[in-house]
């Protein structure tokens, strides 16, 4: 397996930027900060629009239990 570190402070569009350019199989995202809402759906529609819906993401950090159920939508 390689990874691909891109640093943090990354915008939705950069990962998505930096995961069609890499080929990407699967992405593991951690935000600490609470803007996981914000950040993935962002993510997982950029990466559609460019053809890797199928791409696996894998998420963490500080995620509230009641953020769960909002998050199992996006799929």
């Amino acid at each position: 397996m390689e990874v691909i570190y891109t640093g943090i402070r990354q915008t939705p569009q950069m990962v998505v930027e930096a995961a069609v350019q890499e080929d990407v199989d699967a992405i593991s995202l951690s935000i600490l900060s609470g803007a996981h809402l914000e950040l993935f759906p962002p993510i997982i529609e950029g990466l559609k629009k460019k053809g890797k819906g199928e791409v696996l993401i894998v998420f963490g950090g500080i995620i509230p239990d009641e953020d769960i159920p909002p998050s199992k939508r996006w799929r």
